[in-house]
């Protein structure tokens, strides 16, 4: 199992990397987040986004910044990438609620599906950034054809390169 460049260095012990890997993913997450509420503040300022577009571009933000937060967190991390992205899932919840609390004074309005929307997307995103190096033999399709070898990595003609889970 050769190591990826972007990856942490492992240590000893199973969640040796794991705080790192998941506090620069939601870093990421929340950066984007406030990046792309900005952006969309600013062309609304402008005239060029109606108002009547804000809670599609709400989820919006939250599609994009959970997805991208809980990929860098996965990938960081190197291993158990749905573990990694749910962790993310909910701890980006947290932050949404805490800063929820301080702006709106407690009002949470909306947050059940700002939390099925930003868990969903996690497991989503854990699911797609699931690493072919696990050691789990997994059976992929593509159209009608299944096959495993006897080392357990998938092979495919149309996939060439198929996500374990």
């Amino acid at each position: 199992m050769s190591k990826k460049k972007w990856e942490m260095k492992q240590h000893s012990g199973s969640s040796a990397g794991v705080g790192k890997a998941l506090g620069i993913g939601l870093g990421a997450g929340v950066v984007l987040t406030v990046a792309l509420a900005a952006v969309f503040a600013a062309l609304m300022d402008r005239q060029l986004l109606q108002e009547s577009a804000t809670g599609i571009l709400a989820m919006a933000i939250l599609v994009i910044s959970a997805a991208i937060g809980a990929w860098c967190s996965a990938k960081l991390a190197g291993r158990k990438p749905m573990i990694m992205c749910l962790l993310f899932g909910g701890c980006y919840l947290l932050i949404l609620l805490a800063v929820t609390a301080l702006i709106f004074g407690g009002k949470f309005q909306g947050v059940l599906v700002a939390a099925a929307v930003v868990i969903g997307v996690s497991a989503a995103t854990g699911i797609v950034s699931a690493d072919s190096s696990d050691d789990t033999p997994t059976a992929c399709a593509a159209s009608s054809t299944v096959a495993l070898d006897t080392s357990n990595s998938c092979i495919l003609s149309a996939i060439p390169n198929c996500s374990k889970y």
